[in-house]
Protein backbone atom coordinates (compact mmCIF):
# COMPACT_ATOMS: atom_id res chain seq x y z
CA UNK A 1 0.00 0.00 0.00
CA UNK A 2 2.75 2.54 0.82
CA UNK A 3 4.19 1.80 -2.76
CA UNK A 4 1.18 2.57 -4.29
CA UNK A 5 0.85 5.77 -2.65
CA UNK A 6 4.42 6.51 -3.38
CA UNK A 7 3.83 5.98 -6.89
CA UNK A 8 0.64 7.85 -6.84
CA UNK A 9 2.20 11.07 -4.90
CA UNK A 10 5.29 10.93 -7.61
CA UNK A 11 2.75 10.32 -10.51
CA UNK A 12 1.04 13.46 -9.36
CA UNK A 13 4.48 15.55 -8.87
CA UNK A 14 5.13 14.51 -12.22
CA UNK A 15 2.51 15.60 -14.52
CA UNK A 16 1.99 18.88 -12.04
CA UNK A 17 5.72 20.56 -12.21
CA UNK A 18 5.32 20.66 -16.19
CA UNK A 19 2.11 22.23 -15.75
CA UNK A 20 2.91 24.77 -13.89
CA UNK A 21 6.14 26.08 -15.74
CA UNK A 22 4.30 26.13 -18.95
CA UNK A 23 2.08 29.07 -17.61
CA UNK A 24 4.98 30.87 -15.89
CA UNK A 25 5.94 32.69 -18.84
CA UNK A 26 2.16 33.81 -19.66
CA UNK A 27 2.34 34.83 -15.71
CA UNK A 28 5.08 36.82 -16.05
CA UNK A 29 3.61 38.70 -18.84
CA UNK A 30 0.30 39.50 -17.18
CA UNK A 31 2.10 41.24 -14.20
CA UNK A 32 4.19 43.26 -16.73
CA UNK A 33 0.59 45.04 -17.61
CA UNK A 34 -0.02 48.04 -15.94
CA UNK A 35 -3.83 48.86 -15.03
CA UNK A 36 -3.52 52.01 -14.83
CA UNK A 37 -2.93 52.29 -18.54
CA UNK A 38 -6.71 51.46 -19.16
CA UNK A 39 -9.35 52.70 -18.43
CA UNK A 40 -11.90 49.97 -20.31
CA UNK A 41 -11.96 46.55 -19.72
CA UNK A 42 -12.55 45.17 -23.21
CA UNK A 43 -9.03 47.21 -24.46
CA UNK A 44 -7.25 45.92 -21.14
CA UNK A 45 -8.47 42.32 -22.30
CA UNK A 46 -7.33 42.45 -25.85
CA UNK A 47 -3.56 44.16 -24.93
CA UNK A 48 -3.21 41.49 -22.28
CA UNK A 49 -4.72 38.69 -25.03
CA UNK A 50 -3.17 39.99 -28.31
CA UNK A 51 -0.45 37.75 -29.03
CA UNK A 52 -1.83 34.53 -27.71
CA UNK A 53 -3.07 32.15 -30.07
CA UNK A 54 -5.33 29.74 -27.66
CA UNK A 55 -8.19 29.95 -25.15
CA UNK A 56 -6.22 28.45 -22.45
CA UNK A 57 -3.45 31.10 -22.55
CA UNK A 58 -5.38 33.63 -22.77
CA UNK A 59 -7.94 32.49 -19.90
CA UNK A 60 -4.76 32.13 -18.38
CA UNK A 61 -3.68 35.50 -18.54
CA UNK A 62 -6.80 36.86 -17.77
CA UNK A 63 -6.91 35.20 -14.27
CA UNK A 64 -3.65 35.76 -13.22
CA UNK A 65 -3.88 40.01 -14.20
CA UNK A 66 -6.82 39.62 -12.04
CA UNK A 67 -5.70 37.53 -9.36
CA UNK A 68 -2.87 40.14 -8.66
CA UNK A 69 -4.63 43.59 -9.40
CA UNK A 70 -8.34 42.80 -7.85
CA UNK A 71 -8.83 43.97 -3.85
CA UNK A 72 -11.55 44.57 -2.31
CA UNK A 73 -12.95 48.20 -1.28
CA UNK A 74 -13.55 47.90 2.35
CA UNK A 75 -14.64 51.44 2.29
CA UNK A 76 -17.08 50.69 -0.38
CA UNK A 77 -17.96 47.52 1.68
CA UNK A 78 -19.08 49.28 4.69
CA UNK A 79 -21.82 51.14 2.64
CA UNK A 80 -23.41 48.07 2.81
CA UNK A 81 -22.02 46.21 5.42
CA UNK A 82 -19.68 46.10 8.35
CA UNK A 83 -17.88 49.27 8.45
CA UNK A 84 -13.63 48.06 7.89
CA UNK A 85 -10.98 49.91 6.58
CA UNK A 86 -8.86 46.57 6.34
CA UNK A 87 -9.30 42.83 6.05
CA UNK A 88 -8.63 42.16 9.70
CA UNK A 89 -11.17 45.04 10.56
CA UNK A 90 -13.78 43.29 8.12
CA UNK A 91 -13.11 39.42 9.06
CA UNK A 92 -13.52 40.91 13.12
CA UNK A 93 -16.75 42.36 12.57
CA UNK A 94 -18.47 39.82 9.71
CA UNK A 95 -21.27 37.60 10.46
CA UNK A 96 -19.65 33.87 10.86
Amino acid sequence: MKQFLGILLFLLGAFALPAQSAFEKIDSLARSVNKSGYDDTDVLAKALCKNLKTDTDKARIIFTWLADNMRYDFKAVGKEGPDADSREEYDEKRIK
